[in-house]
C-alpha cells in the first residue's frame, strides 16, 4: 500500500523495488523541474535522490558522471536502475543542503565567495577534459539537452527554438569546447552544514559546450544572488591564467535573461491548454 499519498503509485513501486524498506518518500523542497524527482530515506536514515528519466538521458548522465568523478570533480556517484519501463538515476545524497537554501538562511558573503572559489577550481578541471575521449551518447551536446528538457517540461513547440538559440550561443573556438556543467546555479550547488562547498548535482546539465556559455550561465546565476559577475570572471582568470570572452559572456547573460522570461511564458501557455 502506498502510504506516501503525494507519490504516484507507479513511482512508489519503482522506488520500493530498489529500496524495499524506504521509510519516507517525498519531493525536493527546493522548487524546480522536480515532478519525477524524489528524496528517499531508508531505515538507517540515509537519504537518496531518485530521478526518473528517459533511458538515453540516464545513460548519458551515468557516463559523463563517471568522467567527472575520474577527473576529481565534486559530483555524487550515480547509479542506474530500471523498473518495468521506468529508468532511474539514483545517488546517496551529499551531507548538507543547496546553496539556494543556505543563502536564504543568511550564509555570509565571504562564505558564498569561498564556495564559488572552489566551484571555479572544479570548472577548471572540467576545461581539462579531452572531449575526444568521451563515450558516444545521445544528448551529448548542450543544445540537445535543452531541446529534450524544454520539450519534456515546458513546450514541445518551443523546444527547437530554445535549442537553436543555445546552439548559436555555443559557437566559438574549438579549443573552447569541453565537458561542462551548464546549470551551475544555487539550486544545483550543495554546501556542507558549516557552509563549505560539497559538490554539484543535476547531471542533465552536464554536456559538451563552449566554455564561455557554461561560465556565462553560472555568472548569470551568481548575479541573481546580488553579486557582481565580474568578480567571478576575475576569480576564474586569476586562478586559471586563461582569459574569457567578455563580450560573449555579456551576450549570454542577456539572452539567458530573455530565455528565462520566454520559458515562463511558454510554460504558462502550456499549462493553460
Amino acid at each position: 500500500m502506498n502510504k506516501n499519498s503525494t507519490v504516484p503509485t507507479y513511482y512508489f513501486q519503482a522506488i520500493r523495488s530498489i529500496i524495499p524498506y524506504a521509510t519516507k518518500i517525498e519531493r525536493p523542497r527546493v522548487p524546480g523541474n522536480g515532478y519525477c524527482t524524489f528524496i528517499v530515506q531508508d531505515e538507517e536514515n540515509n537519504k537518496y535522490m531518485f530521478k526518473f528519466n528517459d533511458f538515453d538521458m540516464v545513460f548519458k548522465n551515468i557516463q559523463f558522471n563517471k568522467v567527472l568523478r575520474k577527473n576529481g570533480i565534486s559530483v555524487p556517484n550515480l547509479e542506474q536502475h530500471v523498473y518495468k519501463a521506468a529508468w532511474m538515476e539514483t545517488y546517496q545524497m551529499m551531507r548538507g543542503r543547496t546553496l539556494y537554501e543556505s543563502v536564504k538562511d543568511g550564509l555570509p558573503n565571504n562564505m558564498v565567495h569561498n564556495v564559488y572559489h572552489d566551484i571555479i577550481e572544479d570548472f577548471i578541471k572540467m576545461s581539462q577534459i579531452d572531449i575526444r575521449e568521451l563515450p558516444k551518447t545521445e544528448f551529448a551536446e548542450i543544445h540537445q539537452v535543452t531541446q529534450h528538457d524544454v520539450a519534456a517540461n515546458t513546450s514541445k513547440l518551443a523546444a527547437p527554438l530554445f535549442a537553436g538559440a543555445v546552439r548559436i550561443m555555443n559557437h566559438g573556438k574549438k579549443d573552447d569546447l569541453g565537458l561542462y556543467h551548464c546549470g551551475i546555479s544555487p539550486k544545483n550547488i550543495i554546501v556542507t552544514p558549516d557552509g563549505k562547498y560539497a559538490g554539484l548535482i543535476d547531471m542533465d546539465d552536464v554536456a559538451i559546450s563552449n566554455k564561455n556559455y557554461a561560465f556565462g550561465v553560472m555568472a548569470t546565476q551568481y548575479e541573481r544572488l546580488g553579486y557582481n559577475p565580474n568578480e567571478l570572471i576575475d576569480m576564474y582568470e586569476g586562478i586559471s591564467g586563461e582569459g574569457l570572452d567578455h563580450k560573449h559572456l555579456e551576450r549570454i547573460g542577456k539572452i539567458n535573461e530573455f530565455g528565462r522570461w520566454a520559458m515562463w511564458k511558454a510554460g504558462l501557455r502550456q499549462n493553460q491548454k
